[in-house]
């Protein structure tokens, strides 16, 4: 009833639909949006994510949405479903799903599908290396091992994917 042009309303299943009145906590919400199922080591029990994702990830659609409706001058009641955020977050997972037919799984801190992105130790504890194709290049010239740019095992992501041992043996070196 707050006579404000623009209402946001930020509930764990949204105001419609057979779920409105269900309440939920954020570790639930990971879990039903799938986030449990790909974080943790593949032989441990399922992981939940750290902090405020759920929240802040809702907050920043809400704030987006209301955004938009106060710069374009409309009035509007918005509704943001938690588990509605976190699934459209997920689209790697249901991109890959349904164009290729496969099923993202938990694969520790190596995020299978792009080489190399894995936890190394290095001299002063541990680093989270993530090297997408555009960037491999760069990454031997960063380790001092620019002889990686020509190394047959390592010319494309699909190679380095075959050869992830030996390419992760060479990167903890």
């Amino acid at each position: 009833a707050w006579p404000a042009p623009v209402k946001v309303t930020v509930t764990p299943f949204g105001r419609t639909g057979p779920k409105r009145n269900w309440q939920a906590a954020p570790a639930t919400l990971l879990a039903m949006g799938g986030y449990t199922n790909l974080m943790g080591d593949p032989d441990r029990a399922p992981l939940s994510l750290p902090g405020y994702y759920t929240e802040f990830q809702s907050g920043q659609f809400a704030f987006t949405a209301a955004s938009a409706c106060r710069f374009a001058g409309q009035k509007n009641n918005i509704d943001i479903s938690m588990l509605e955020v976190l699934l459209s977050l997920s689209q790697f997972t249901t991109v890959m799903w349904h164009c290729t037919g496969r099923i993202r799984s938990r694969h520790g801190s190596d995020f299978w599908w792009v080489v190399p992105t894995n936890l190394f130790r290095c001299s002063d504890g541990w680093i989270y290396v993530n090297i997408v194709p555009t960037f491999w290049d760069p990454f031997g010239v960063f380790l001092n091992m620019p002889e990686l740019a020509i190394d047959s095992r390592f010319q494309t992501n699909a190679l380095r994917m075959e050869n992830r041992d030996a390419l992760h043996a060479l990167i903890a070196a």
